[in-house]
């Protein structure tokens, strides 16, 4: 959260936060690194959701963007 506030203080236009997922091959080996990280430290769509509230609620006035694939979405009426 407090890297959204320093970003937007830095003049960002926008804060993407990226959803990992578990079938990341396609998307090159910095990014499946990161999505492997974050999926095995327990990151899912809800949180993503939930951290984006919280940047608002502390302050964030730019704009959040939750990037994903559709299937990730679609998961969330089983959760």
């Amino acid at each position: 959260m407090d890297l959204g506030v320093a970003f937007e203080g830095g003049g960002g236009d926008g804060i993407e936060l990226g959803v990992g997922y578990s079938d990341r091959l396609g998307e090159g080996g910095v990014i499946e690194r990161g999505c492997k990280r974050a999926v095995d430290d327990g990151m899912n769509m809800v949180k993503v959701i939930e951290l984006g509230g919280k940047m608002k609620k502390k302050g964030v006035k730019i704009g959040v963007i939750v990037s994903t694939y559709y299937n990730r979405v679609l998961e969330l009426e089983r959760e």
